[in-house]
């Protein structure tokens, strides 16, 4: 990632708007480029994202799903929902959590 401090220096002095990769000040002259480093990372957050979402299987989807549905805890409380899981760590959890309707969508569906 791009070093803030030598970003913020860069761009220093040059009419300003909001990076919408690294929510920096963007150049809008020449010095742009500066940017693609921004988006570079974007984009290799966005697949290492796709990447951990895809290792969420099924069962670890259903086993998260029957302790929610069960009520036994906040599903914030990550060390309780752990402990009351089958299979599930902390990791698993957390990006369950953040991806929770693309993964009820993709295992689960519209079912009512």
């Amino acid at each position: 990632m791009i070093d803030k401090e030598l970003h913020s220096r860069m761009v220093k002095g040059i009419k300003k708007k909001r990076c919408p990769y690294c929510q920096g000040i963007q150049p809008e002259d020449e010095k742009r480029d500066l940017h693609k480093k921004c988006r570079m990372y974007a984009e290799e957050k966005k697949k290492v994202e796709k990447i951990k979402m895809d290792l969420i299987t099924k069962d670890d989807f259903l086993d998260y799903e029957a302790v929610r549905e069960s009520g036994k805890t906040n599903m914030f409380d990550i060390t309780k929902v752990v402990g009351l899981s089958q299979n599930l760590d902390r990791d698993k959890i957390i990006e369950i959590m953040k991806n929770y309707n693309e993964l009820k969508n993709k295992y689960i569906g519209d079912k009512k």
